[in-house]
């Protein structure tokens, strides 16, 4: 039997239907103050709805299709085991097109695509 390591929402009915697909969470990164604050205000002014739901981030993950259990977790802790770490830079603004938002430049790039996890 595999048990779930963490306890999911039941009742998402009140969520916008966007959110639904977002149950079993996402990996994100947060960047370290200032640009986290700056970003948010930035987003605060911009994308609205966006902001409301979730601080600036990069997304390491597309939504996770089903709750992770131990032998997910234990996979990750693996992949995530094997990564060097670096240092992420962060700037000047760009665009995302098509996705609206405010967005910043990320490097080193090949490191970020690198700590992507691709889901199934």
């Amino acid at each position: 039997m595999i048990h779930m390591i963490t306890h999911y929402v039941d009742d998402t009915s009140h969520w916008k239907k966007w959110q639904q697909k977002y149950k079993y969470g996402v990996f994100l990164i947060y960047p370290p103050d200032p640009v986290l604050s700056e970003v948010n205000a930035l987003r605060e002014k911009y994308d609205k709805e966006s902001s409301a739901t979730c601080d600036a981030h990069i997304s390491l993950t597309v939504p996770l299709p089903r709750p992770l259990n131990h032998v997910d977790w234990n996979k990750l802790e693996q992949i995530v085991s094997s990564f060097r770490s670096f240092v992420i830079h962060y700037g000047p603004l760009k665009d995302y097109l098509p996705h609206p938002g405010v967005c910043l430049s990320i490097e080193p790039q090949k490191e970020l695509d690198r700590v992507s996890v691709k889901t199934d």
